[in-house]
């Protein structure tokens, strides 16, 4: 060997090495621009690795686009005056698969395909009690908070009710009703809602044989002076966001889930 040999080695192909496997349902062709492979109707080509960066570039006549294949996406285009093509970019185990169909449920499934799949081990820990009260709503498989507004006028809802029932419509248009056993909301979307307590401090954790999810949750962290006579005696503890802020923090119904806003530590 010298300085200006050439080493090439090859390994077995196991799944999930392409970068991305892409998929096509319609009769129209899609291609990577930098290399030019034109999947038809009904294939399935496993592309090689981008030159620059873990990125796709699509055409598919006068509709283009630019994927990162790191992360989830869905979209769609007019192929002709009759029909539409919908695109989704979903993990496949450790597969990145880019699907082109005319067909929604097939979409639809490929988004659930995440989050289907079952967890081999879930460890939760809640430490603390809070204080405050928070409403959520389940539109899949996981609960999402509402926005600020929305919590303070489904708790004022809640509280002029108290257990009974019927539809009532809230001044941002959102219809629920919160008597029984199981409260539910039917605008703008309808899907089930509850009344809840947050932790002081929330850990989830999951793990499953293609994925692992971390959530961590802090609703109250209050640091006390300990010492006799301090000036002090509280260090700091949280405060209420502005209500320019908390008030216009909307959770999108047709979103990833809502995250909560950080309070402001004083």
């Amino acid at each position: 060997m010298t300085d200006h040999s050439t080493i090439i080695s090859f390994n077995e192909y196991y799944e999930g090495a392409a970068p991305a496997l892409l998929l096509t349902t319609h009769p129209g062709s899609a291609s990577d621009t930098s290399r030019g492979p034109e999947p038809r109707r009904g294939s399935a080509l496993r592309l090689g690795r981008p030159v620059r960066g873990e990125s796709l570039s699509w055409s598919c006549m006068e509709n283009h686009g630019d994927l990162d294949l790191l992360k989830d996406d869905v979209g769609q285009f007019s192929y002709d005056s009759r029909s539409q093509v919908h695109w989704v970019s979903f993990l496949d185990g450790r597969q990145r698969v880019l699907l082109f169909t005319e067909d929604v449920a097939v979409v639809t499934k490929a988004r659930q395909a995440e989050e289907l799949e079952q967890f081999e081990q879930e460890v939760k820990l809640r430490c603390g009690v809070g204080d405050g009260v928070v409403w959520e709503m389940k539109p899949k498989s996981r609960w999402k908070p509402f926005s600020q507004k929305n919590i303070n006028l489904l708790e004022e809802a809640f509280q002029k009710q108290r257990g009974g029932g019927g539809w009532v419509t809230l001044e941002t248009h959102l219809e629920v009703n919160l008597g029984g056993a199981t409260m539910m909301m039917r605008k703008p979307i309808s899907c089930q809602v509850r009344r809840n307590f947050l932790s002081g401090i929330q850990v989830e954790f999951k793990q499953s044989q293609n994925q692992r999810c971390l959530r961590a949750q802090l609703h109250w962290l209050q640091v006390d002076n300990q010492l006799p006579g301090a000036i002090f005696p509280i260090v700091f503890h949280p405060v209420p966001p502005p209500k320019s802020i908390a008030l216009d923090s909307v959770c999108d119904f047709n979103s990833e889930p809502c995250l909560h806003r950080a309070e402001a530590l004083h």
